[in-house]
């Protein structure tokens, strides 16, 4: 396994406790349920199809967060020691301009990364403000340091979106930001393309929508 693998994996298993405002004991928090999981072997996209009302039919796919991050990220020694020290320190958030911070993490990026690099902080974002179909939220600061792009990454591994984000990691990114959650596959032997984020709207390789039965045989991939 790569470190990189190894590194996505402990998130998604990170215990990230109970809040007051979470239901979990109902039916498990996603680091419980992550506990015996074996993500390699895991389907990369799952989907479902639903039938509203009125007769329309849509297609609901869900992302595997694993799968999409391990082709999304990479580390470099920046990473490296940022992701370590942030290990050795995971019981002791601090205040400061990001979420999921440790004192060891802080003290390196205030200290030796923005230091003596030149760095810039760009957008925040949590993938639970806008729509999505990754099967976990996730939260995170893009940064570029020495005008390389950078993600300082927290997974959400509890119940209610307010509370349950693991510690920060820091990943490296070949783009500016995590790119869009696209699929590919067919349906009813139609070749269509896809975005997880607006499922309702699946096109063929000319851009035409494809209409969507409940019988509809569907076959996707990332």
């Amino acid at each position: 396994m790569t470190k990189l693998n190894e590194t996505i994996q402990t998130m998604l298993k990170e215990n990230t406790g109970s809040n007051f405002l979470d239901s979990g004991g109902a039916y498990g928090r996603h680091w419980e349920r992550n506990q015996t999981i074996d993500f390699e072997t895991t389907e990369p996209i799952t989907w479902e199809l639903s039938t509203w009302p009125d007769g329309d039919v849509e297609l609901i796919p869900t992302i595997s967060t694993y799968h999409y991050l391990k082709e999304a990220l990479d580390l470099d020694d920046i990473c490296l020691i940022f992701n370590l020290l942030q290990d050795q320190d995971n019981d002791s958030w601090i205040d400061s301009e990001f979420y999921g911070m440790t004192a060891k993490g802080w003290d390196y990026l205030e200290n030796d990364i923005f230091t003596y690099h030149d760095y810039k902080i760009e957008s925040t974002f949590n993938t639970y403000n806008g729509e999505s179909s990754l099967s976990q939220i996730l939260q995170g600061t893009y940064i570029t340091i020495d005008n390389s792009d950078y993600v300082l990454l927290q997974i959400h591994n509890g119940c209610d979106a307010r509370g349950g984000y693991t510690t920060s990691k820091l990943f490296c990114l070949e783009d500016e930001c995590l790119p869009s959650e696209h699929f590919s596959g067919e349906i009813d032997e139609v070749s269509i393309f896809g975005y997880g984020d607006c499922s309702s709207y699946i096109e063929n390789e000319n851009g035409e929508r494809v209409e969507i039965k409940a019988d509809s045989k569907v076959n996707l991939t990332l």
